[in-house]
């Protein structure tokens, strides 16, 4: 089992429903509108778009939104709150190495660092080639992870967290300075002392590796920015965000 097969998990969603607050949502999305620019009405794809935070607020402003993630238990949640929230958005389950789509959108959106989830290099690769399958001539790839520069100045080996219910989230964190990879191994901790162990594993880019990885699938990076604000990427920026073009056929 990978540990992105259990990873996602109503753990996972309870402690990020307390640490993303929806401003930073908001300021997320005005981003994505303002920087692809695309018409209304627009079909996006949300790749590994979990609970749909992105996916359902891209819909309430009118685009046709199609949400693409491995996990059952995530894109439930996403149904469940979308149908909440009056939006249709359409979620598939899907590995974001075999997008099952050609050809399809005006957009694809990858936020929240989940790119670099596979052992290899070369299946990453995989999911860009297929990012650019589904994307229409001229069509956009915007993708956000986490700044490796910033993360690795910043890296701390142990974390510790408190929910409101009283749970306490514990972190072993490493990083290999090799591949580029942080790994962590978090302990839920309930009040009643009960715990559940998980483990998840990124492989964090560079600017100028994922530059190339995505020319070699054929999308051409046209924008870079180091954070949600549109600022410059800077070795303090804490994202790295790029935004690349499949060319127009002709």
């Amino acid at each position: 089992m990978e540990w992105y097969d259990e990873f996602f998990d109503e753990h996972y969603l309870d402690y990020w429903a307390q640490i993303l607050p929806p401003e930073r949502t908001d300021r997320e999305i005005a981003f994505i509108v303002e920087k692809l620019a695309l018409r209304p009405g627009a079909a996006i794809l949300d790749l590994c778009c979990g609970q749909g935070r992105h996916a359902i607020e891209l819909a309430r402003l009118g685009y046709r939104i199609t949400g693409l993630d491995l996990t059952p238990f995530l894109l439930e949640a996403g149904e469940r709150a979308a149908q909440a929230a009056g939006v249709d958005v359409r979620f598939v389950q899907g590995d974001m190495r075999r997008i099952p789509f050609e050809g399809e959108f005006d957009a694809v959106i990858n936020l929240f660092t989940a790119f670099g989830y596979f052992d290899r290099d070369e299946e990453d690769e995989q999911v860009l080639a297929s990012v650019e399958g589904c994307l229409k001539p001229g069509g956009m790839f915007l993708v956000d992870q986490s700044h490796l520069f910033r993360a690795v100045r910043e890296f701390q080996p142990r974390a510790r967290r408190e929910y409101d219910d009283g749970t306490v989230l514990l972190e072993e964190r490493a990083f290999d300075a090799r591949t580029s990879r942080f790994t962590t191994h978090a302990t839920y901790v309930k009040p009643d002392g009960s715990r559940a162990k998980r483990r998840n594993q990124i492989r964090c880019y560079t600017c100028a590796e994922l530059t190339g990885m995505l020319g070699r699938a054929g999308l051409d990076v046209v924008q870079v920015f180091g954070d949600f604000d549109g600022s410059e990427l800077l070795m303090e920026s804490r994202r790295l965000i790029l935004i690349a073009r499949k060319p127009a056929s002709g």
